[in-house]
């Protein structure tokens, strides 16, 4: 029987996705970009590609997942307490001081954007258990923002923004035209990721039903299958997913944590 070292390491990874921030972005389609998936025929081989790759370079992996959330942590605690300081100075301006005032804080925001969209891209050329496609049109995203982030800094300290509704208009086209889109590949890769992880548990879920002294049940079994085709149905363009991936993340939170009551393994945890 394999073990089932890939338990603690989806609950992490599942937890840590369930729990990040994830955007609206509303009920548009998806980018044509997915994770490289075919047709169902060719599906079980990748799925041992990709359950190989992870099992070959877990720790690493799990290294690099765990640096990126303290980043994504530690960022999105600096903006909050840069909005809530922003907000204190905006009850307090008057009407000359306002449109400088929104000015400030909103270049400030973009400078710490900037700064976690240049680890957000090292995060993603370097991660594992995502598909090459969809890892450079991510990239590509990323660069795109960063330029528009670069324009409008500029932009305000060239004073092109001389009041209030030009400012909100260059907020409007930069969510619109840049960061939506990105925001939009961020659910992707979470969830290519994830399945990448669901593909690792049923390599060994299936290697252990064929076993003796099998830990898993054929319902078990049948619970990560049906995560992992509604996470294909979200990674695969034109196949309209009916299902939204906080929803499959709770699923199969639910699916590893009952195989860990089988298991009797008490309480997991990672090392970071």
């Amino acid at each position: 029987m394999r073990p089932w070292f890939a338990l603690p390491a989806l609950l992490f990874l599942t937890i840590s996705l369930a729990y990040a921030e994830t955007p609206a972005t509303g009920s548009g389609s998806q980018p044509a970009t997915g994770s490289g998936i075919s047709s169902v025929d060719a599906w079980p081989a990748q799925r041992a590609v990709r359950a190989d790759l992870l099992r070959k370079n877990l720790p690493a992996f799990l290294k690099r997942e765990g640096q990126w959330q303290s980043q994504q942590t530690e960022y999105l605690q600096k903006r909050a307490d840069h909005r809530l300081t922003c907000r204190a100075e905006l009850r307090q301006a008057n009407r000359d001081a306002m449109l400088p005032t929104l000015l400030r804080c909103f270049r400030g925001e973009l400078t710490m954007e900037r700064e976690q969209l240049r680890q957000e891209r090292d995060y993603v050329m370097l991660t594992l258990g995502i598909g090459d496609a969809l890892r450079a049109e991510s990239m590509r995203r990323i660069d795109l923002l960063r330029d528009a982030i670069n324009t409008i800094t500029g932009a305000i300290d060239s004073g092109v923004y001389q009041t209030q509704a030009a400012l909100a208009e260059g907020k409007r086209k930069l969510h619109v035209n840049y960061r939506a889109k990105l925001d939009s590949l961020r659910s992707l890769i979470r969830a290519d990721h994830t399945l990448s992880w669901n593909a690792l548990l049923l390599d060994d879920a299936q290697n252990d039903l064929t076993g003796t002294g099998s830990t898993i049940s054929p319902q078990q079994n049948g619970c990560l299958m049906t995560q992992e085709t509604a996470l294909r149905s979200i990674v695969t363009p034109g196949t309209g997913a009916t299902v939204t991936l906080p929803e499959v993340l709770t699923g199969l939170l639910k699916c590893v944590q009952d195989i860990q009551r089988t298991m009797g393994s008490g309480s997991m945890t990672v090392s970071q």
